[in-house]
């Protein structure tokens, strides 16, 4: 005689929305701490160039994870529609984790040379394809664990999530530069926002552990083998090319709107004679209102 198995419980939509949150806010730390420090990181790294040489250079290596993103979020998708949310979020906060701490405990131009950047690239590479897998996969299960009537509030709380990232992110750094002078960061304070971020995340990776998975993927996970990465992108660009292309655009302007805030800290002092503890301290004031109203509306 067979036996049926119970119905697992239905995940709390809350609890579920308040895990995706915090493993978003922590990647978006991990992710923009580079930027916001690329300052100091260009001397560190690039030392062998001139100054804006070398900002030119620590930019690009930060604009190599915005690019990559697509490629994450594709292998990421892949990962849940095949092993589930729950498993692929652990990789994509683990990874995550990893390289952010591998960011903070690299050595630095003047120690082993060229080796250095070509490392730092290698982790920043890492950073964006698990930041492209993360939010995407974050709003996905938030989406088929919430009742849709509580979507659009339960999907803010994701999307705040970032700005809360961004508001950590700034804050440490407010502190950072109140802390330490400018020589101490360039030594050895550098790495703290690293190796913060990369703590934080792996604390995260194991409460998310706790997390449900997607009733959705439960439902489904009798269902025929999805079909590859490159068949699912032939099939987007196929049926569905001009959302795509409207996706394409909205993230374009994001990211050209959050790589000229990141910039702020490099243009100000140099052209307007701010400090970077003020400029850091602003941008903490903005992360706040970010993370309100995108709560509100």
């Amino acid at each position: 005689m067979s036996h049926t198995p119970p119905t697992p419980p239905a995940p709390s939509s809350l609890k579920v929305a308040a895990f995706a949150a915090l493993g978003s806010g922590l990647e978006y730390y991990d992710f923009v701490i580079y930027g916001m420090m690329a300052r100091y990181l260009s001397e560190v790294f690039f030392a062998a160039q001139g100054a804006w040489s070398s900002m030119l250079q620590a930019f690009a290596v930060f604009t190599l994870g915005y690019l990559i993103r697509p490629l994450g979020g594709g292998i990421g998708g892949s990962i849940a529609d095949v092993y589930g949310r729950k498993k692929a979020f652990g990789i994509i906060m683990f990874t995550m984790a990893l390289a952010t701490l591998g960011i903070g405990l690299l050595p630095t131009y003047q120690q082993i040379g060229g080796a250095a950047p070509l490392l730092l690239i290698t982790l920043r590479m890492l950073q964006g394809l698990t930041f492209g897998a993360e939010l995407p996969g974050a709003a996905t299960i938030v989406a088929e664990t919430v009742a849709q009537k509580k979507l659009g509030r339960f999907c803010s709380l994701v999307l705040s999530s970032t700005g809360l990232g961004s508001l950590l992110a700034t804050l440490v750094l407010a502190l950072l530069t109140r802390a330490f002078t400018p020589q101490e960061i360039r030594a050895y304070a550098w790495r703290i926002p690293f190796l913060l971020g990369g703590t934080l995340a792996i604390a995260a990776y194991y409460i998310r552990l706790n997390m449900a998975e997607s009733p959705a993927f439960l439902r489904n996970a009798t269902a025929p083998q999805t079909p590859s990465l490159l068949a699912t992108v032939r099939a987007l660009l196929k049926t569905h090319r001009s959302q795509v292309f409207v996706g394409f655009r909205l993230a374009f302007f994001l990211a050209t709107m959050i790589v000229t805030n990141l910039y702020f800290p490099v243009y100000l002092p140099a052209y307007f004679r701010y400090q970077l503890p003020d400029i850091y301290a602003a941008m903490t004031s903005s992360m706040v209102a970010s993370a309100v109203f995108m709560l509100l509306f």
